[in-house]
């Protein structure tokens, strides 16, 4: 009665027109403003590791009275209509809020979290703060206008609350715009928006409720909008009242399409809102919608209303007939244009946000497609198909500029690009191109390739007056063939994100193994929530692992992984997902779509028909360094197969098929070591444990347990077995009473079933054999091609003198990649006096290679992706390999070289050929690097010519190949505490104690090395650091080689992961050894090749040097031991001499040098002084143990090892001052002339320096 007696006083005071104080007024809004339902608070969606879903709390009647302002305005929005009954409204006074308190979400909430959702409240409240201060203005004013007395009455009055007058007031105001509205209603007949997709503006009314951007979509005269809303606080939508949403059924509840970030205009932070489609049936005209709370699950009322703009065409129907219907995207004329999806995107598959297409059209003209691309970017006004590498952007498709700014593009492609992703480079205004990532255009339709088909199409329905979504029908699984796909998915739900499928599908099964964005869920469920929560816990779908992924700014990041069934495509599949943080199920979608699906490989073959019976040697990977396997004999039997594996070492002791953590528990399966076994490693004979193991398939990871034997721990490990290793050794015995001695047979390749392709023999073998005919001599086909537009790569001259057939290469080697992906070459095939490799990723999702000016289609079989192409023997050949791993085309560079000593033109016979070590690696270099040759090594590619006699020096040797090419050989461990030779039987067994415990602890690191990303993964950096790695290995070898390659001399691929390479001609050099600074200065004259020391001019004792630096030709950048790593790239240097100290246990101390010129009393007042003299750290240095200063020194030559190959810059340790004689340091004069260019003078200023000797 209170509230009613007060609206008649607010009345009876209006109609009579008595002034009263604003105050009294203002006391009866804000006692109605009390009554009215409080909004619905935002809800917390589950938080996965990398995101937290933001709600827009509405504000309570507890907030609205807590307010430090005695006085509230009316609302310029209208007052929403309670959605619920009273009990859902908190009473005016009472301590209650439906804000969550920080209390009740402080378990779930991070701090972080809690500031985010604090400025996502007062982003989403800031209205009404402003119109309180507004409000609190009027109130100090004496007479408030009478008419704003009125509204704010009338405003704060429930409509069954109102009184008679107010009621025929609005009925004569109705009436009088009835002429306005018949006239608008006819315009709208008559004008109709065109169809398309148009930007709009959107006018939201209620509270806690903003649209932050509109697009209007007109299809066959219907109308609906894609609004953006301001924040994710609301998980429905409904185009009625409140009261009738919570009466209707769920179906015709609109769920978000997704969501999005946006920038908010106030603050500049990144927020994320839902979008959600809703129809429309008439624009300029405001429509009730209600929202639903994602928290409390409660409905309220608001309004939506879609602004026509200028923008929007309009088409006018026959005045006599209605509008014809719109021609759909199904019209057979082939002149109609249909719209299409067709984005721009990045290597992960997402849309290139700085150039979205607002429309896209595509007219099927057989052989072209004709397609029109608008956009509402206003920076990229041309586009160019290609690569962003490409020096020459040509043919360019220029813009054109539309009324908006914006800009169309249309052009032609073959139809039979239909499906595919090509490179695309945007072109600014400015004539500069977009290049700091290489994009993707997405060309719409589909294409099933010779090889490897894709499934076809869905074709989507027209969309219905009902708001949700569509399922689209679900394709026959006949249509989907046998294999297994790479794919993208669909969820709608900003924290349950698919960033990864493989699916696969067999006799129309299929099933999906789908990565997360996160690792909040630990459970999923093939259904709703609540069956979720009451089926047994076996029905559950665990996660299998994680996976690594990338993100669009690089970052890689962690998923977990499941394993699904999957009934149809393109269709939503209900799925529960399990919060492990909240113990909670949530509702969830996941839709695969057929159109992105994409053949990697085929299914796995039936492995009882794959290998013929018989003994076989062959090769193993394990994918990680301290556990080898170095031999494999594999015997096959009626379709079983058994491996006889042999380790490097005898590290572990038991292994177990399956997990670490099922082998603790499972003694029972634990398979012992056979005994130990022999194996050669660079021609050495050593011994490792041997395991007999099962094995299920090749080419496929065997999941393995190793059992430490010091730490007593297991540890996960695969084991791989290639097929393309496979070499028959000898057939089974007639019975297995015994273990026979295999029967030996030519070389050749084990018997397969007609769908395989035949296993060949190695690439290469220790001691390469002359060059024959292989057993298989069926020859290759060219793999199918097309031409490749992009310019990527060039003609090859593969013409040859050998006779048409098959040959097996001496040997192979690429570079290119992070090496996480290898290539081999099995054979060569010369037809018609052309040359043709076929080669093999060891991937399946290589789709393409591009070479010899063409684009080859791979032939996926057995977990390969195999190409014969036309190539050039013994020369480097670029190819360009596509990979889908990412769902993306993703290109990669490499150089690829085949040896073949019949094909050396010249005939040479001493062409050197590749070599595998004993771990089944290969190498281009026949020895290691544990000692220097005595003899010149064979280099794979190099012919040898000639060797550096030596007569005085023993810490270098020097042999010299075709083409100018120098083999330069350093020991690095001679005479230190790292000499092999001086090590103990002590010495040996402490470090064999040490290898094993590295060997325990990178078995306990082992799974972080797993996670490690694939080649496509990878960034720039990534793969750099791969091979930088390589570099820093090369240098903690007792022996380091350089190979010294002249100017403008090509060498084969890959030499430089075995040798470091220094590149002639050398022209700024840093030199920290004063002796070598010597040798260039003093007898070479080559000071003008220095551009850094590692000296100050005040302690440089050579006076040209010294000069120099005080003439600013020379710098200082840092001593040996601290190297200033910014000026050495500031002063470009190309080549580092460091000195002798710099070696591990090389240090010399200067009394050591001198103390045979000393007496006994100088020696002791010299060591006095000097004990005075030192600093604190060299104090601290006397105090630590041998063992303990050379561990540091050799972490100083790791790291310096590192930067420097980070840099690449080749660093040379200057050994000439450890040599014995003076004529053994002046010989370093031959290794000098070689680098700096002057080979011949040091010759002969050595001889001479020989000579002065012996005339002494």
């Amino acid at each position: 009665m209170k509230g009613n007696s007060s609206k008649f006083l607010a009345l009876l005071l209006s109609a009579s027109m008595i002034m009263s104080p604003t105050a009294s007024v203002l006391a009866d809004t804000q006692e109605k403003a009390a009554q009215t339902e409080s909004s619905a608070a935002a809800e917390e969606a589950p938080q996965s590791e990398e995101t937290a879903e933001t709600a827009e709390p509405e504000t309570t009647p507890a907030e609205t009275e807590s307010s430090e302002s005695t006085a509230e305005t009316p609302a310029e929005e209208p007052t929403e209509t309670p959605a619920a009954p009273a009990e859902d409204q908190t009473p005016a006074g009472s301590d209650e809020t439906e804000i969550p308190s920080a209390d009740e979400d402080a378990s779930e909430d991070t701090a972080e979290d809690t500031a985010k959702d604090g400025e996502e409240t007062a982003d989403t409240t800031e209205k009404e703060p402003e119109a309180a201060d507004e409000t609190s203005q009027d109130a100090e004013k004496e007479t408030p206008a009478k008419e704003e007395t009125k509204d704010a009455v009338k405003e704060n009055t429930s409509p069954a609350a109102e009184q008679p007058k107010t009621e025929v007031k609005e009925t004569t105001k109705n009436e009088a715009s009835n002429t306005a509205e018949e006239k608008e209603t006819k315009a709208a007949e008559a004008a109709k928006p065109a169809d398309g997709e148009y930007e709009t503006s959107a006018e939201a009314t209620g509270s806690m409720f903003r649209v932050i951007s509109s697009r209007l979509i007109v299809k066959d005269g219907k109308l609906k909008a894609s609004i953006l809303l301001s924040g994710t606080g609301y998980d429905y939508l409904y185009t009625g009242t409140a009261a009738e949403a919570a009466a209707a059924d769920e179906k015709s509840w609109i769920a978000p399409t997704g969501s999005e970030t946006y920038t908010d205009t106030k603050t500049g932070a990144e927020k994320t809102g839902y979008r959600f489609e809703i129809p429309v049936e008439e624009l300029d005209k405001q429509m009730d919608v209600a929202v639903r709370s994602a928290k409390k699950k409660t409905w309220a009322d608001k309004t939506v209303t879609i602004h026509s703009t200028a923008a929007i065409p309009t088409v006018t129907p026959e005045p006599t007939e209605p509008p014809a219907p719109s021609e759909t995207p199904g019209d057979d004329s082939s002149e109609t244009p249909v719209s299409v999806e067709a984005p721009v995107v990045k290597d992960n598959g997402q849309a290139f946000k700085m150039f979205l297409i607002s429309e896209a059209t595509m007219i099927n003209k057989g052989d072209k497609l004709v397609l029109t691309l608008k956009t509402n970017n206003t920076s990229f006004d041309k586009l160019y198909f290609g690569n962003n590498d490409d020096l020459a952007k040509a043919p360019v498709i220029q813009g054109m500029q539309e009324a908006n700014d914006g800009f169309s593009f249309a052009f032609e492609v073959d139809a039979d690009k239909a499906g595919t992703t090509v490179p695309i480079v945007l072109g600014k205004k400015d004539g500069t191109w977009y290049t700091k990532q290489q994009l993707y255009f997405v060309i719409p339709g589909t294409k099933t390739p010779d090889v490897t088909p894709t499934p076809e199409p869905t074709v989507t329905p027209e969309p219905t007056e009902t708001p949700a979504p569509t399922a689209t029908p679900t394709p026959e699984p006949s249509k989907v063939p046998n294999g297994i796909y790479s794919g993208t998915a669909e969820t709608g739900a900003q924290m349950f994100k698919v960033v990864a499928v493989e699916l696969t599908v067999k006799d129309g099964d299929m099933k999906a193994k789908i990565t997360l964005s996160g690792v909040a869920y630990d459970y999923l469920y093939m259904g709703t929530p609540e069956e979720a929560a009451a089926a047994d816990k076996s029905a559950w779908i665990a996660g299998i692992g994680t996976a690594d992924y990338t993100t669009d700014d690089g970052q890689t990041k962690t998923g977990m992984q499941y394993e699904i069934p999957v009934a149809a495509l393109d269709q939503p599949l209900t799925v529960a997902s399990h919060s492990e943080k909240r113990d909670k199920w949530y509702a969830r979608t996941i839709t695969i779509a057929s159109a992105s699906l994409k053949k990697t490989s085929d299914l796995p073959a039936d492995e009882t028909n794959k290998i013929a019976d018989g003994i076989y040697e062959a090769t193993a990977e394990t994918g990680a360094a301290m556990f080898k396997v170095v031999k494999v004999k594999l015997t096959a039997k009626d379709g079983k197969m058994t491996a006889l594996i042999t380790l490097s070492g005898a590290g572990y002791n038991y292994l177990y098929l399956g997990t670490s953590a099922d082998a603790a528990a499972d003694k029972s399966a634990w398979i012992a070591s056979k005994g130990k076994g022999e194996y050669t490693l660079n021609g050495e004979t050593k011994t490792g444990l041997q395991f007999e193991i099962p094995v299920e398939a090749l080419d496929q990871g065997l999941a393995v347990a190793a059992h430490a034997v010091k730490s007593g721990k297991w540890f996960d490990r695969t084991i791989t077995i290639a097929s393309s290793s496979l070499k028959k050794t000898g057939d089974l015995p007639s019975d297995d009473s015994n273990d026979p001695k295999p029967t030996l047979v030519p070389t050749n390749t084990p018997t397969v079933s007609p769908s395989e392709t035949p296993v060949v023999k190695p690439t290469s073998t220790p001691t390469p054999a002359p060059t024959q005919k292989p057993a298989d001599t069926k020859p290759e086909q060219e793999s199918k091609y097309e031409s490749d537009l992009s310019g990527g790569t060039s003609k090859v001259d593969s013409a040859t003198t050998l006779a048409d057939g098959v040959y097996t290469p001496d040997g192979f080697s690429f570079s290119g990649g992070s090496g996480k992906v290898t290539i081999s070459c099995s054979k060569i095939t010369v037809t018609n006096g052309q040359a043709y490799a076929t080669i093999a990723f060891s991937s399946p999702y290589y789709g393409y290679v591009k070479a010899n000016g063409n684009k080859y289609m791979a032939n996926v079989s057995g977990g390969s992706s195999i190409f014969t192409i036309p190539v050039e023997l013994n020369k480097n050949n670029t190819i360009i390999g596509m990979t889908t791993r990412m769902s993306v085309a993703h290109e990669i560079s490499y150089n690829i070289f085949i040896s073949l000593a019949a094909a050396k033109k010249g005939g040479s016979t001493s062409f050197s050929t590749g070599f595998v070590k004993a771990d089944g690696t290969t190498s281009t270099i026949s020895t290691d690097n544990s000692k220097l040759d005595t003899t010149a090594p064979e280099i794979m590619g190099l012919e040898y010519k000639a060797e550096t006699k030596l007569a005085y020096a023993e810490y270098f040797k020097m042999y010299h190949y075709d083409e100018g090419i120098t083999l330069l050989e350093i020991d690095m461990t001679k005479d230190t505490e790292r000499d092999p030779e001086k090590q103990t039987e002590d010495d040996k067994k402490a470090e064999d104690t040490d290898t094993a415990a590295a060997e325990d602890t990178a078995a306990a690191t082992d799974e972080e090395e797993a996670a490690a990303a694939s080649d496509s993964k990878k960034t720039s950096t990534e793969k750099a650091k791969d091979l930088t790695e390589k570099t820093k290995e090369l240098y903690e070898g007792n022996v380091v080689k350089y190979l010294i390659v002249p100017k403008d001399v090509e060498i084969p691929a890959g030499l430089d992961k075995d040798m470091i390479v220094i590149q002639l001609p050398v022209e700024k050099a840093y030199v920290a050894s004063e002796d070598a600074l010597k040798l260039l200065d003093e007898q070479l004259d080559a000071a003008e090749s220095i551009k850094a020391v590692g000296m100050e001019q005040k302690d440089c004792q050579i006076e040209n040097i010294a000069k120099a630096m005080e003439d600013k030709k020379i710098s200082f950048d840092g001593a040996f031991d601290d190297l200033d790593y910014k000026a050495l790239v500031k002063d470009e240097i190309d080549f580092a001499i460091l000195p002798s100290e710099f070696l591990p246990g090389n240090a010399k101390d200067e009394e050591d040098t001198d103390a045979a010129d000393e007496t006994a009393d100088t020696k002791a007042e010299d060591q006095k002084d000097d004990k005075d003299d030192k600093t604190t750290d060299e104090k601290a240095d006397e105090d630590k143990t041998t063992e303990e200063l050379l561990k540091e020194e050799n972490e100083r030559l790791s790291d310096t090892a590192e930067r420097l190959a980070t840099l690449t810059i080749p660093m040379l340790v200057d050994r000439s001052a450890d040599e014995k004689t003076d004529l053994a340091k002046a010989e370093w004069l031959k290794v000098y002339g070689v680098i700096f260019g002057c080979e011949d003078q040091a010759n002969e200023l050595f001889q001479q320096m020989v000579k002065a000797e012996e005339n002494k």
